[in-house]
């Protein structure tokens, strides 16, 4: 018996994997007749839980190979729609084993969807783990420290030899990085067949692949070496991003690495019990986890280059701002560390509220720093929130927040330039236009930045 197991991790999978997927099976059903199959896919847990669930069955069902295939990748990265080779590439990984019984994994290539695009393989060099350079990669079978989990096919066997749990909580370590340095440690190999391409789906919708990673890539160093993002000063160990994290982990007093996890697996533990009929509920539950992701979320290069932009549009005599739905607010909090004075509006009694009302004490701006609408304001920041509002509180609450604006004051917002509602069930209003009309029944007028660029149209508004 040799399986296919697939994992699913999160809620939310994409039309093109779903689509990909049920080709997939269909032709595993025609043209894999020599083997049977058993599937599982497992939801709405770790990922190392789901892991281990998985190894399992296929131990249960006394299979010979276990394919681990995530739900986020592409196989027939052409998109034939017809019948497609590419299918063929377990076939392959299956023999590449059967050749070589001490092969105890051999994965697929595949890359990185973020902006290093960096191939998802790995080398050890003493106890450090680095990732392989697009030049390190040969196109055929070569050996590795690590090849990603997201597609890999295990030889049962290494699980005579490796005591359970297979796969731990990702604490130090991805499990990825786990399963094959076990594997590596029980006398077996570890490789990975580069000729085989499998696509990574974006959020944005765009599949990485082997032959434009590169054009990824540029694009990413794009953004980073745009004018209004490279010039902005950048803040010293000592400011902005690195006192937020460091308060962070004071308030929640928790280590990083699980303050990572809990922002990692934030998709498996805080989705499912989303509920969109009772928002302030569901946000007041959520707990550490929303600033363990938020604080990893403004961790990423473009983003703090994107907050000191931010920031430096206020750096003038001091004003008074509202920062509303703030969450953790390192933006908004840092400009009332700077002189501004500034009202903190999120959901009472949550995570995010507690953990601004403790920096206002820990920093001595009770006299700035407030927690309820008031105004009138001379600035109002409204990021990562008014996608969150249901559709019948999207009037009514912008009304409420917007004519609290001083005459000639702005606005600025990230609501025009989502791109990733469909990978964020917490995401639930998207109507741009309606917005539109909201903000200009509330005297409100568009203010393009950086014409023809990210900026160029609903990032500033101005009432006028």
């Amino acid at each position: 018996v040799r399986p296919h197991h697939r994992l699913l991790r999160r809620k939310d999978v994409s039309f093109e994997v779903l689509d990909d997927y049920m080709r997939f099976a269909y032709y595993l059903g025609r043209r894999y007749q020599e083997y049977d199959f058993f599937l599982a896919i497992k939801g709405k847990s770790e990922q190392f839980r789901a892991r281990n669930s998985i190894v399992k069955s296929a131990i249960t069902l006394n299979c010979d190979y276990l394919l681990m295939l995530d739900d986020d990748h592409v196989i027939d990265i052409d998109n034939t729609v017809a019948v497609s080779g590419r299918y063929e590439f377990l076939r392959t990984l299956i023999q590449h084993i059967e050749d070589d019984p001490k092969k105890g994994i051999v994965g697929a290539l595949y890359f990185h969807r973020g902006g290093s695009g960096m191939p998802v393989l790995m080398r050890k060099e003493g106890a450090a783990y680095s990732f392989m350079e697009r030049s390190d990669i040969s196109r055929r079978l070569q050996m590795v420290d690590v090849t990603g989990g997201g597609c890999m096919v295990i030889n049962m066997e290494v699980f005579d030899k490796i005591p359970s749990p297979w796969f731990e909580p990702e604490l130090d370590r991805g499990t990825d990085i786990q399963i094959c340095n076990k594997v590596r440690d029980a006398g077996y190999t570890v490789w990975c067949d580069t000729s085989i391409d499998i696509g990574h789906i974006k959020a944005t919708r765009e599949v990485v692949k082997f032959s434009n990673v590169e054009e990824h890539r540029e694009k990413a160093r794009e953004w980073l070496e745009r004018p209004d993002i490279k010039n902005a000063p950048r803040m010293s160990s000592m400011d902005r991003f690195d006192a937020y994290k460091r308060d962070v982990l004071e308030y929640t007093k928790l280590p990083y690495e699980q303050l990572d996890f809990l922002a990692m697996d934030y998709h498996n533990a805080v989705f499912p019990n989303f509920d969109v009929n009772n928002l302030e509920e569901y946000y007041k539950n959520i707990g550490v986890a929303q600033l363990a992701r938020n604080m990893m979320y403004h961790s990423l290069d473009w983003v703090v280059a994107h907050d000191n932009w931010v920031i430096q549009q206020y750096t003038g005599k001091p004003s008074y701002g509202l920062d509303f739905g703030c969450g953790s607010s390192p933006v908004g909090f840092e400009l009332a560390k700077r002189g501004h004075k500034l009202d903190l509006v999120d959901i009472p009694g949550s995570e995010a509220d507690k953990f601004q009302r403790w920096r206002t004490e820990k920093y001595e701006l009770q006299d700035s720093v407030g927690f309820e609408l008031a105004g009138p304001y001379d600035w109002i920041l409204l990021f990562d929130i008014i996608e969150h509002l249901r559709e019948e509180d999207v009037e009514p609450t912008l009304k409420k927040v917007l004519e609290r604006l001083e005459f000639g004051g702005t606005v600025l917002t990230n609501f025009w330039h989502l791109t990733e509602m469909e990978e964020n069930i917490e995401h639930i209003y998207m109507d741009r236009e309606r917005v539109g009309e909201i903000f200009e029944g509330c005297g409100l007028t568009m203010s393009p930045i950086l014409r023809g660029r990210y900026y160029e149209k609903g990032f500033r508004w101005i009432k006028c």
